[in-house]
């Protein structure tokens, strides 16, 4: 029997085989033991007998230093790979958190704008409404009715060309040429 059909293939002890060459094809066994390092199997009710092995089970294989590097390196890139899948699965989810709390927040903000801007809308008709009924009740009649009504007024000299008022308080002599002490 080949060595290296035995280390190709992979026989146990208790498998059951079929010979496929030789004057026993045909027939099966159920593998006793396996001697890799002779290349031998022995099969129940074929011992003695010659067998060609196809499939045949190593339990320890002895593989050059040069390629357990190479498995070594495999095994590593494979593990960085799933790292930086993992990773990107993270930052995509931490990225639809930031997502959702920014909209919550930019929801939060146009739902406050509306409000203030309600409110102000709101004051702004109010502030309207008492100008508009100050502007028809506030006549220059009334205002010179209050003028005399009040027991402190004072006497108010509109000129009609000036356009401003002149106030005079009618309790207080003027200054006239008079100069206060300085201490």
């Amino acid at each position: 029997m080949n060595k290296q059909a035995l280390k190709k293939n992979r026989i146990r002890k208790g498998d059951v085989v079929i010979v496929i060459a030789g004057r026993d094809r045909g027939k099966s066994g159920k593998v006793l033991s396996v001697d890799p390092g002779l290349g031998k199997v022995v099969v129940e009710k074929l011992k003695g007998r010659h067998l060609e092995i196809n499939s045949v089970a190593l339990s320890d294989v002895d593989f050059p230093q040069l390629v357990l590097r190479a498995i070594e390196q495999k095994q590593a890139k494979e593990q960085e790979k799933e790292q930086k899948e993992f990773e990107l699965t993270i930052a995509s989810k931490d990225a639809e958190i930031a997502r959702t709390r920014a909209k919550g927040e930019g929801d939060s903000i146009r739902i406050r704008a509306e409000g203030e801007a309600e409110g102000l809308r709101i004051r702004s008709i109010g502030q309207a409404k008492a100008q508009e009924t100050i502007t028809q009740t506030l006549t220059s009649a009334y205002l010179r009715y209050k003028l005399y009504d009040s027991p402190n007024s004072k006497l108010i000299l509109l000129p009609d060309q000036l356009k401003a008022p002149i106030l005079i308080n009618p309790g207080e002599p003027p200054n006239e040429g008079r100069r206060e002490p300085t201490p």
